[in-house]
């Protein structure tokens, strides 16, 4: 991660100045969490085993609402990945120079991999696109310059119909138009990423083309430990360590069809008690459900699986980490000014700063 607009990024100019970095080992900006962790290791057999397993089936794609649903509005999803693209990219970074000093691409750690699962597989055409018109918002390359996003469907800049999947009543022309302009929930986090990413196109990634075999093979090729292993070093309770039998491969959903769900140790008997970190953070999630009341003009809530001890604690003290090295962030404030607070404390959420930049 470098400079933006010729400016550092924040919470960058306190990184790399303290040995408490372990810059002698790692270098750039970047450390480990658990420096003296051993590294997991699999056979490239078994990620690939596992990785396949990590692929939902093929579900086209749909306006209605989805079991695949989480209650959290589509936006935070893509807000994430700008997030996590900016804080694990790191040019200057000796962790994939270990494999080759000359690389100065994929620079991405694979601790942040989450937003992965939640991705809905293809965006909504444009209202007055005739069905069967071969064109989308699927990316990878410039947008069509007379189209706009209806943000509406991607944040609750405004309060819709949350629409209905009851095939007697998806077929009524109110419903239909509820269902086109109801707001999008992101998937939720579980282990199983949407099909489309099992094959992604060679301009963004080859050999291996999955998106899940190339997290897999990037832990452990920057040898991070297991789940289990972290949770140890966490010192979780026994009963907050996920055993085989809870380390579930497919979508967490509320009602599984028999059998969609299957122990890790059923993919590949070389994970017993040693699970990659990325998967086992996902399965953590299926086991943290809360219900969360959506945005829409029904009153609804939607069981929706958060990250668990594990994963919630890597992500957490990430964002500590950057706000205690950010002179200018709440608490980088209150290091120079004990007891400061904003002016004015309102609850902001997403929605405020969409409606803001809409005007």
């Amino acid at each position: 991660m470098g400079t933006k607009h010729g400016k550092l990024m924040r919470g960058l100019e306190a990184a790399g100045k303290s040995d408490k970095t372990f810059d002698g080992i790692f270098g750039a900006r970047f450390g480990r969490l658990f420096p003296k962790s051993h590294a997991a290791e699999f056979s490239d057999h078994s990620l690939t085993t596992l990785a396949n397993a990590m692929i939902s089936p093929f579900d086209a794609p749909k306006d209605s609402p989805d079991d695949e649903e989480s209650g959290i509005p589509a936006l935070y999803t893509y807000l994430g990945q700008f997030i996590d693209h900016d804080l694990t990219f790191d040019p200057d970074s000796s962790f994939q120079k270990q494999k080759d000093p000359n690389a100065t691409e994929d620079f991405r750690t694979p601790a942040f991999g989450l937003n992965d699962t939640v991705l809905v597989p293809i965006f909504p055409l444009p209202a007055e696109t005739a069905p069967g018109f071969p064109e989308g918002l699927t990316g990878f390359r410039r947008l069509i310059s007379d189209w706009a996003i209806d943000w509406g469907r991607f944040i609750d800049i405004d309060v819709r119909d949350y629409g209905s999947a009851d095939d007697a009543e998806a077929k009524k022309k109110e419903v239909i138009q509820q269902n086109f302009k109801r707001l999008q929930f992101a998937y939720r986090i579980d282990t199983a990423l949407v099909t489309p990413l099992k094959t992604l196109p060679p301009s963004v990634a080859a050999d291996p083309s999955s998106l899940a075999l190339r997290n897999l093979q990037r832990g452990m090729e920057f040898g991070l430990p297991s789940g289990q292993a972290i949770a140890a070093l966490l010192y979780l309770d026994e009963k907050d360590i996920l055993p085989d039998d809870k380390i579930l491969i497919g979508q967490g959903l509320d009602k599984p069809d028999p059998g969609s769900l299957k122990p890790i140790t059923d993919i590949d008997k070389s994970f017993a008690g040693k699970c990659p970190l990325w998967t086992y953070i996902l399965a953590e999630a299926i086991q943290h459900k809360t219900d969360v009341k959506i945005p829409v003009k029904q009153d609804l809530k939607i069981s929706t699986p958060q990250l668990g001890p594990v994963g919630g604690s890597i992500v957490a003290e990430v964002f500590l980490g950057l706000m205690f090295a950010d002179s200018h962030s709440y608490l980088g404030e209150l290091k120079t000014e004990p007891g400061w607070a904003p002016d004015n404390r309102k609850d902001y959420r997403l929605k405020d700063f969409v409606e803001y930049a809409l005007g």
